[in-house]
């Protein structure tokens, strides 16, 4: 059995595109605070997720870079999410309170998904891009709009954040 060499087009689709994606990918990996090495595996999964589109579908992509970013990015989420379901996992089925600092842990992560849940889908998507301390130019071309405008909806989340978190503030019994 001889092994497959790759096509001309997935060499130039590497040419074009890889580098740039493993870029991404190390950028958000490392301002996630995971090991390097996983930005390659990240890189191979999101490859792979775009040559598994039917080609119909893959022509109709307007900004190939900017796709496989975005599911590069997608990746890096489930991957932090699945990392912490497994750590929760291993608490077991009646978790214990050992300190304060648990109980505030505990009521800080309810306190972040009722803001999350009061947020609608544009703010959660442009608080994602803050988290992983995207620039004003780079949030203004990930959600599609100008500097300006990104800079006013950045101000305008903030503003909301703040007031949720006034409202929300908890009174030690």
């Amino acid at each position: 059995m001889t092994k497959q060499e790759p096509t001309e087009d997935a060499k130039e689709f590497w040419e074009d595109l890889g580098p740039d994606v493993l870029r991404t990918a190390r950028y958000l990996v490392r301002k996630a605070s995971l090991a390097s090495d996983l930005a390659e595996d990240i890189v191979q999964l999101a490859l792979l997720k775009y040559h598994q589109l039917d080609r119909e579908k893959r022509n109709k992509i307007v900004n190939r870079k900017a796709y496989l970013a975005e599911i590069v990015r997608h990746e890096i989420a489930n991957y932090l999410r699945d990392k912490n379901i497994n750590a929760t996992s291993l608490v077991g089925d009646e978790p214990t309170l050992k300190s304060t600092s648990d109980e505030r842990d505990i009521e800080n992560r309810i306190l972040l998904q009722e803001i999350w849940n009061k947020l609608e889908d544009e703010d959660r998507r442009l608080l994602e891009l803050m988290i992983f301390n995207y620039s004003g130019i780079e949030l203004a071309w990930r959600l599609g709009i100008s500097k300006d405008a990104a800079r006013q909806r950045t101000h305008r989340l903030k503003a909301k954040l703040k007031v949720m978190l006034t409202e929300s503030q908890r009174v030690a019994p």
